[in-house]
């Protein structure tokens, strides 16, 4: 089964951990990916299935902005296979 994959982008290191660790507790996604942007902009990849992206996003954005700013909150449910090894990181073990 293909994973989705969730984007939420923040401004601030503390507003990103905030978002990872209420995404983290609240669904079971995997944190892939951690961006930052330049001028304190940071954006957190996670993958999982769809209702868990969906969900964890909700808690994280939502836990987010008491603490900071959220720029974007993105889901994507079938990525495309020319996203891995691009934007998504491959996992070892497996194949492209």
């Amino acid at each position: 089964m293909k994973k989705s994959l969730g984007l939420i982008e923040v401004i601030g290191t503390v507003t990103a951990t905030i978002a990872i660790d209420a995404m983290s507790k609240h669904a079971f996604v995997e944190v892939t990916k951690f961006d930052q942007a330049g001028s304190g902009l940071l954006t957190i990849m996670i993958e999982g299935d769809l209702a868990s992206v969906q969900a964890a996003l909700e808690v994280g954005a939502d836990q987010a902005s008491m603490h900071g700013q959220v720029v974007a909150v993105k889901v994507i449910p079938k990525p495309d296979q020319q996203l891995y090894g691009k934007l998504i990181p491959n996992k070892e073990g497996e194949s492209s």
